[in-house]
């Protein structure tokens, strides 16, 4: 089986939309729809990487936002929930595996709260790497082809392709009316706390010496999941049947179950 006819595959399984990937690319039919096509390319963002003065602009990844089929758009648009698709090639940037740059997301200030955000992968090794605003650790999470991954809204976060040879594919759900998310909060420090270098099961992790304070590194054991949301079924599928189980995801004043910390616990080898 191709790489190819392999990611296509997987595509239709893990977000039940009839989307290809084709030499290198993934491609969106006429059936579905999408807000914005976004890269992210080495040379605007290398102060966001341990090696940060290498020569070319390679992409490192892209995103198609807000994608839905045609006739679904109504019930996105009520719940005020979007669905992205980011692939990330298998690529390095100096010793580190390609990863996105990173962010925070946006804080609402009537409510002292920043919003959470769910992430599946579609296919492909990922390693999350989660940076609290309020703790001096770092977290680690290892994910595979159709795992469900909660991200705590007052969490930084940084998604690894942990693969040499094959591209991550993620998918996510997050709130249409969020804040501006903070890109300034890693690449203000070049990066995370801690370097990930390597890939698959030989990375290894270097501290970052921009960081003035040291970082305690703790690996995160699989996270159980919000109430409401299953374990192997498509987070797409699940919100197009059952919008209202994914309410946390919009905070609103009353709401206690934000911050999504209680879906994990540190990893015991």
């Amino acid at each position: 089986m191709s790489i190819d006819t392999l990611l296509t595959a997987r595509l239709h399984t893990h977000t039940t939309l009839p989307l290809a990937y084709h030499k290198g690319t993934l491609h969106i039919p006429p059936s579905l729809s999408y807000e914005s096509y976004q890269e992210k390319r080495y040379h605007t963002w290398h102060h966001s990487f341990e090696a940060d003065h290498l020569d070319g602009d390679k992409l490192l990844y892209y995103t198609y936002r807000t994608v839905c089929h045609r006739n679904h758009r109504r019930i996105f648009a009520q719940g005020h929930i979007h669905y992205d698709l980011t692939v990330l090639v298998a690529t390095a940037i100096g010793n580190e595996p390609n990863r996105t740059v990173g962010h925070l997301h946006g804080l609402i200030t009537s409510q002292g709260v920043r919003p959470p955000e769910l992430y599946e992968v579609i296919s492909g090794s990922a390693l999350f790497i989660f940076q609290p605003v309020h703790e001096k650790k770092i977290y680690t999470l290892r994910a595979k082809t159709g795992d469900i991954i909660p991200v705590p809204g007052d969490w930084g976060h940084i998604t690894v392709n942990a693969s040499a040879r094959r591209p991550l594919i993620i998918s996510n759900l997050f709130w249409t009316d969020a804040p501006v998310s903070d890109y300034n909060f890693f690449e203000n420090t070049s990066g995370p706390a801690w370097y990930p270098h390597g890939h698959g099961s030989k990375i290894s992790f270097h501290k970052n010496y921009h960081q003035k304070k040291m970082y305690q590194r703790i690996s995160l054991a699989r996270p159980t999941l919000p109430k409401g949301i299953l374990r192997g079924i498509p987070l797409y599928r699940q919100y197009q049947h059952h919008p209202d189980a994914f309410s946390f995801l919009i905070p609103t004043p009353h709401h206690d179950s934000l911050h999504l910390t209680d879906c994990y616990t540190p990893h015991h080898a």
